[in-house]
């Protein structure tokens, strides 16, 4: 290995280096006013900002509409409820997951078909969904897994595509925003994700009548019937800390982009299987998520001593939580999976030194 690409060792002890956390939210002053300006004004609901905000998203993503909300989970279940599927039918979905997911699914009354992943990107397998899919299925959530582009025509194979762009937004395939194959898009905006509004999720699409419906189901006030409605709509304050975020997304990615690089270029040639993505891809890089072959909880748990937190990528496999068995690629991504610190604020000098960690953890294996 050239000199260039062998990471320096810290320039201070190791007990005495601070910790660094896996990931956090990057907000500075301009956040701050955008916060304060709301309060001030006394408009907290259903204000320009909200509009903006939506309106601004839509357009990042190419989309005619895009509708504010207060969770990503919110999101998907509006969606869901929006379609239709209810009592009987069937959601298919990566078992290689957040649990929001499932919990939406169940939240709609549906009931959940698990997907395995390909270990290999961590992504659902087309193959896999194509062996499980039957008739009751009203739905597919496909997920850019870590911020890594899917093919999603790969799972046009029935139902309507549902795209969780959650940890990818601004990431291109081919030159185009990711969230722009589904037939409807769903993001969240919680703390760590690539923007944040402090929680928060959108439904962004393009067909007139299903935003009508996904409308509907949030404008809950001064009704004259009795249907189910819900109070989910973003107020003022999230969609003003959005819109401040939305303006710094591209330098975010910038950052992100540049973390990566550093990863790459120390971490190549360690036994490691690095993140790869496929040709004609710009990732957004929400989680670098390496593969250690043989289990990476050994180089986890010695991470978390030397001040680095690395958590599972995903706590657990749906699958598990649903007592299923028959997911080998879910069950390998979630044994090799490592997810190491990238964020905005994360340094090139922290990066460097967990890489120069990982080197150490791994020789000393």
């Amino acid at each position: 290995m050239s000199e260039r690409s062998t990471p320096r060792e810290p320039p201070v002890a190791r007990g005495s280096t601070p910790r660094i956390p896996h990931s956090r939210p990057t907000l500075d002053e301009t956040d701050q006013r955008a916060v304060s300006e709301v309060v001030t004004s006394g408009k907290l609901v259903g204000g320009r900002r909200i509009a903006r905000f939506e309106r601004e998203l839509a357009e990042l993503l190419g989309r005619r509409r895009a509708i504010g909300v207060t969770s990503g989970s919110a999101a998907l279940h509006l969606t869901l409820a929006a379609m239709g599927v209810g009592p009987g039918d069937y959601v298919a979905l990566p078992s290689y997951a957040c649990i929001s997911l499932l919990q939406a699914v169940r939240r709609a009354k549906a009931e959940p078909l698990v997907v395995d992943c390909d270990p290999v990107s961590f992504a659902i397998d087309p193959d896999d969904l194509r062996r499980r899919l039957h008739a009751g299925v009203r739905a597919t959530v496909i997920v850019h897994t870590f911020g890594m582009p899917f093919p999603v025509e790969s799972c046009f194979v029935g139902p309507p595509v549902i795209e969780d762009i959650a940890t990818a937004l601004g990431a291109r395939r081919h030159g185009r925003p990711v969230g722009t194959d589904g037939g409807c898009v769903v993001c969240s905006f919680n703390a760590t994700k690539m923007i944040t509004t402090g929680g928060g999720g959108a439904v962004i699409a393009d067909d007139p009548g299903f935003v009508s419906s996904v409308e509907d189901l949030i404008d809950y006030d001064e009704r004259g019937d009795i249907s189910v409605r819900y109070n989910e709509r973003m107020g003022e304050i999230p969609a003003s800390l959005g819109l401040s975020q939305l303006s710094r997304l591209p330098e975010f990615l910038e950052r992100r982009r540049r973390i990566a690089a550093i990863y790459e270029e120390h971490l190549g040639d360690n036994g490691l299987i690095l993140p790869a993505s496929r040709p004609g891809c710009e990732p957004a890089w929400h989680r670098y998520v390496v593969r250690v072959k043989g289990g990476a909880q050994w180089v986890r748990s010695r991470l978390t001593k030397r001040g680095i937190d690395s958590p599972r990528p995903v706590n657990q496999p749906l699958h598990w939580i649903l007592g299923r068995g028959g997911y080998p690629g879910a069950e390998t991504a979630h044994r090799e999976g490592l997810s190491l610190p990238i964020y905005p604020t994360l340094t090139d000098d922290d990066a460097r030194r967990i890489a120069l960690e990982v080197r150490r953890c791994l020789k000393e294996r």
